[in-house]
Parts: structure tokens; C-alpha cells; sequence
């Protein structure tokens, strides 16, 4: 049986330590192997810093990996129309192969007008969308943008986009639409 991670991060969270990301890169590389995933998609987060990497990087680390797959992660607050233009790019170049969106990470419902082009985008090049839905990690974050019925909206709107619900919206698992799960 084939295994794929469909959610892996390659970013330092314990923000007062020194962060490597080839430690985290060998990490991953060895559960993979242990575990016997054959391929895994790595998401960039919705900024970066010191500790969360670029696209640019990682795209770069996984042209040696062809088991390492790269989403965007999408900031309608720090992405900028050229970074959109990389996407699209890449997105044809085939090096990208999603998007993801950080809902609740950021104070923006799915429907908000600043993912439009994100979706338009994701159905041109038949790629999907992931959602961050559920809880997050941060303590500013509004959980009421990130509750998966949110979701509806876009799925009803947008028929031919493929959406990706991520954590099922842990903890309202049951709440989770099962038409686009």
C-alpha cells in the first residue's frame, strides 16, 4: 500500500530555539523511511521567518527530493502580487502541486474576496486548495474563521475546485461536510 503524507511542516515551532532546517529535512527524510511514506507534501506557512522558510526554499530543497512535494501556503496579509505571480508560475511549471490557506491563523473566513484569486488560480491549473480548519497553535488566533462549515460556501460557489479540509476541523470532526472531505 502506498503511504502519503499530505501535511508535513519543515518549520522550527519552539521559536527560542536555534532553528536547522536540514535537521528537520533529515528528520523527516528518516520517517519517512521507518515509516514507509513514499511521498510527502510540504507546506510553507502563511509568512516566513528565521523559522519558517520560504517556497523559494523549500521548492529549492525538493528538486533533490522526488518524494518531497511543495504547497504554498497563501497570506491574504503577507503574500504580495509578485508572490501570486510565483505561484502561477510554478504552479505551471508543474513545481508546485497546491495551496494551502491558514484561516484562523489569519482574521479571514474562506469566502473572504482576498482567496478569490487563489481559487480562480487552483482551478486553472486543476490544483487544490488546502484549508486550515479546527484549532491552530497560535493564541491570537479566531477560531470562528476557521470552523470547516465555512467551507460550505466556497464548495457550493466553486463546484470544480478541489478543496482539501486540513485536521478535518479538529476537535468538530463531526461537523466536518462529508461532501468535500
Amino acid at each position: 500500500m502506498k503511504v502519503i503524507d499530505c501535511h508535513v511542516h519543515l518549520n522550527g515551532y519552539q521559536e527560542s530555539e536555534p532553528f536547522n532546517i536540514e535537521r528537520e529535512l533529515k528528520k523527516l527524510l528518516r520517517y519517512m523511511d521507518i515509516y514507509d511514506v513514499e511521498c510527502a507534501m510540504v507546506l510553507s506557512s502563511y509568512k516566513v521567518t528565521s523559522h519558517r522558510p520560504s517556497v523559494e526554499r523549500l521548492l529549492k530543497i525538493a528538486e533533490k527530493y522526488e518524494n518531497l512535494k511543495i504547497v504554498a501556503g497563501y497570506s491574504i496579509e503577507n503574500h504580495t502580487s509578485s508572490d501570486f505571480r510565483k505561484f502561477r508560475r510554478w504552479l505551471k511549471e508543474e513545481k508546485l502541486i497546491g495551496i494551502k490557506i491558514y484561516c484562523g491563523y489569519e482574521p479571514h473566513y474562506p469566502s473572504d474576496k482576498g482567496y478569490k484569486k487563489i481559487y480562480e488560480l487552483c482551478v486553472e491549473f486543476n490544483a487544490p486548495v488546502m484549508i486550515h480548519c479546527g484549532d491552530t497553535f497560535a493564541r491570537n488566533a479566531k477560531l470562528k474563521y476557521s470552523h470547516q462549515l465555512n467551507v460550505d460556501e466556497i464548495a457550493t460557489d466553486n463546484p470544480e475546485l478541489k478543496i482539501a479540509i486540513c485536521h478535518l476541523g479538529n476537535p468538530w470532526i463531526l461537523d466536518c461536510p462529508r461532501s468535500i472531505v
